[in-house]
């Protein structure tokens, strides 16, 4: 089974509803998260960039759904791999909780891309023929 790398795998506007809903830090080590564009794509490999992780890992079944997301920084991702939270931080597991059934404010993602890259939506439209307000999650 092939899986897509980087940051493909997920819709942008998603990243950033589940980045904000997590505070913009990671929940593993508590950092306040940096992002930036890069080379015209949203990348950043410094341990101190924002990256979504899994709960229930990908190769152990789990999905790309929101309620499965989590807010690490590229750093503490690493250092976790496909371990289960509670192997991996055992004192994580109610914050991973509480995080989880907290609902995530798609909108909002939208309105972020708007702000940190107006011409992704402009793109997506053109891509998809849709106006820019139609842009599906």
């Amino acid at each position: 089974m092939s899986h897509a790398t980087g940051f493909r795998w997920c819709r942008l506007t998603l990243r950033l509803a589940v980045y904000a809903r997590d505070g913009w830090r990671c929940l593993a080590c508590g950092c306040r998260l940096r992002w930036r564009k890069g080379r015209g794509k949203w990348i950043d490999r410094r341990p101190e960039a924002a990256s979504l992780d899994h709960v229930v890992p990908r190769t152990q079944g789990g999905s790309h759904a929101a309620e499965n997301l989590i807010t690490l920084c590229v750093g503490c991702n690493s250092e976790r791999r496909d371990r289960p939270i509670g192997e991996w931080r055992p004192e994580l597991v109610d914050a991973v909780a509480i995080a989880v059934s907290t609902p995530v404010d798609r909108r909002l993602g939208v309105e972020l891309v708007r702000q940190l890259d107006p011409a992704f939506l402009a793109r997506r439209s053109v891509r998809s023929g849709t106006r820019p307000a139609e842009v599906p999650f």
